[in-house]
């Protein structure tokens, strides 16, 4: 009896641990001369997203990288939108350091990159702003 005790107990600690695979990431590479704050949108936008604050955005500094996680795990990663694309808006530092959020809007002082399901595969979710 002690013995299947044991079993049951250590059978229900094993149904009780969950795997967590690792999530799916972009990885943005700065190579240019200059830092840049970063606004990754998974949605279907146009146009720069209102943002309230700086905070909103990802600051890289020069010659080096950030990563942000997306839906989906590392070998399956998901898109959640219908066109499956992921816009970058790039923003320099002297720029962000210079004017609100709604004169870069309104004026796009802004670099938008859009990438595609496709080139993101191609490129394994990487990708080098320069």
């Amino acid at each position: 009896m002690k013995n299947f005790f044991c079993f049951l107990v250590l059978c229900l600690l094993l149904l009780a641990c969950t795997y967590d695979p690792p999530k799916a990431r972009m990885t943005i590479i700065n190579h240019s001369a200059k830092p840049v704050w970063v606004n990754v949108s998974v949605d279907e936008c146009d146009t720069f997203p209102v943002l309230n604050s700086i905070d909103m955005l990802a600051y890289i500094e020069s010659n080096k990288s950030d990563s942000y996680i997306l839906n989906g795990t590392k070998n399956k990663p998901i898109i959640p939108n219908k066109k499956q694309i992921i816009t970058l808006f790039f923003i320099e530092d002297t720029v962000v350091r210079q004017y609100s959020m709604c004169e870069i809007s309104k004026e796009k002082l802004f670099i938008k990159v859009v990438l595609t399901k496709d080139e993101l595969e191609r490129d394994k979710y990487r990708y080098i702003y320069q």
